[in-house]
């Protein structure tokens, strides 16, 4: 795969997320990072138990996640027509940061029901490296750096903190971190579906946040019509963030970089 068949393989990300995408272990759990607050209002974005600005919110998640280094996980499923049939893409990224970029990897598995591709990424300051996989083809490519939005998820979850209303229902210390839990109370439903998609309903979105910004759990599931021709079947839509570590760890880079630069 040349460089031109970049663009391919991250419209593939694309699909999964149903907006934006989101690979690897180690690090500091997410509880053990100290941060004193006077009150959930100390949270960016949030202003008498609202969510008033959902772009500060994503923009101090992705600038702490990156200060720090992580890990996180994004799963998205989603009911959607392909070849006229209605179909569940289930997905998930894996992804590992070290402290600032320096380096980073991620794993993006998809398909219709279960997974029948997989693109491992590299990367760090300077360029990235991509390995797809679908059945028993294997192809690389190189490009430019992944955004912030790709490694931290701001881009996965943007669309759904917009869509949605959020209010505070809990604030709590736990382990020396200030965190506050925030529920959806109204929703966009155009915003949350994906084409030929009607009739949200059952739909809840809740997350939970530390004082520093970070979105450390992201929750939205709901169901809803799709629309296929002169047909109608059941759809649902299950989307799952979590940061699983937080810390600076040292990644190595896979041996498969040197077979795709060579290529």
């Amino acid at each position: 795969m040349g460089r031109s068949r970049l663009g391919i393989c991250l419209l593939l990300l694309v699909v999964l997320a149903g907006c934006n995408a989101l690979g690897g272990p180690g690090g500091e759990t997410p509880t053990d990072a100290n941060t004193t607050v006077s009150g959930p209002n100390a949270v960016p974005g949030v202003t008498d138990g609202q969510l008033t600005d959902s772009q500060a919110l994503l923009d101090a998640h992705a600038q702490s996640m990156l200060a720090t280094g992580f890990e996180n996980d994004y799963r998205a499923n989603r009911s959607a027509v392909r070849n006229g049939q209605v179909v569940t893409i289930v997905g998930r990224q894996r992804t590992l940061v070290e402290a600032n970029k320096t380096e980073y990897r991620y794993r993006v598995t998809s398909g219709a029901g279960t997974p029948t591709s997989q693109f491992d990424t590299w990367g760090n300051q300077s360029m990235q490296v991509l390995r797809g996989q679908v059945g028993d083809t294997v192809r690389y490519s190189t490009g430019a750096p992944a955004t912030a939005a790709d490694l931290t998820g701001t881009g996965a979850l943007g669309p759904y903190l917009t869509a949605s209303s959020f209010e505070v229902v809990d604030s709590r210390s736990s382990d020396g971190r200030y965190l506050v839990t925030l529920e959806a109370t109204s929703t966009n439903a155009s915003a949350v579906l994906p084409a030929n998609g009607t009739d949200l309903r059952n739909y809840e979105a809740r997350m939970v946040v530390d004082a520093s910004g970070r979105i450390l759990v992201f929750e939205a599931s709901g169901n809803y019509t799709v629309r296929s021709g002169s047909a109608s079947e059941p759809g649902v839509v299950d989307i799952t963030y979590e940061v699983v570590s937080l810390g600076d760890r040292d990644l190595e880079r896979p041996e498969w970089v040197a077979t795709a630069l060579a290529q």
